[in-house]
C-alpha cells in the first residue's frame, strides 16, 4: 500500500528551498531544452546552468545571495529563515539572474520564463506542474536533509563589490 503524500507546509527553511530550487531546474530544463536548442548549440549556456551547475549542488552560496537580494535578508539571518512557496520562486528567479552575473552567461530564456510563470500563470500549466511536483517531492523525501552549506562563499566576479566588514568574502 503506498503512503498518503505529506501535507505541504506554509513555509520552508533556507536548506529546504534550495533542495526546490536544484530539483525544480533540473526537472524544468526538458521543457526548456527544445524552446533554446539553437542558442545552445551555439553557446553550452543553458546546459552548462540546467545541468552542471544545478546538478552540482556547489552553489550554496549563490543561493544565499539570492535570499538576500530577492527578501533582503544577510546570510547571516538566514540560518532561521522561513519561506512561503512564492518567496522561494522570488528567489528562484534571482537565483537565475545571478547566474548570468556571476558566469556572465546569457540565459535569457529561463529568466524571461520564471518571471512570465510569476505574472501569468495560467499560460505555464506545465511549468507549474513540475513546480508542484518538486514541492511534494521535497515534502516527501527531502525535507529532514541538512547538507545545506553554510560556509560556502560566493565566486569572485568583475563586478562583484566585496564588503570585507561582513566577513562574507575573503
Amino acid at each position: 500500500m503506498e503512503t498518503p503524500q505529506k501535507q505541504i507546509p506554509e513555509t520552508f527553511s533556507v536548506e529546504q528551498a534550495f533542495t526546490i530550487n536544484i530539483y525544480f531546474f533540473l526537472n524544468l530544463w526538458p521543457l526548456v531544452e527544445p524552446r533554446v536548442i539553437e542558442e545552445e548549440q551555439k553557446l553550452g549556456t543553458y546546459s552548462l546552468f540546467f545541468i552542471e551547475v544545478c546538478s552540482g549542488y556547489e552553489c550554496y552560496a549563490e543561493w544565499n545571495e539570492a535570499i538576500r537580494r530577492a527578501m533582503r535578508v544577510p546570510k547571516e539571518e538566514q540560518k532561521t529563515l522561513q519561506l512561503c512557496l512564492s518567496d522561494i520562486f522570488s528567489c528562484v528567479i534571482e537565483f537565475c539572474k545571478l547566474h548570468n552575473e556571476i558566469y556572465e552567461s546569457e540565459i535569457s530564456y529561463a529568466v524571461h520564463l520564471l518571471e512570465s510563470m510569476k505574472k501569468n500563470p495560467e499560460n505555464y500549466k506545465s511549468e507549474w506542474e513540475i513546480w508542484q511536483k518538486i514541492v511534494a517531492v521535497v515534502v516527501d523525501k527531502h525535507m529532514d536533509s541538512n547538507g545545506f552549506n553554510w560556509s560556502d562563499r560566493l565566486p569572485g566576479w568583475p563586478n562583484q563589490k566585496i564588503d570585507n566588514s561582513r566577513g562574507d568574502h575573503p
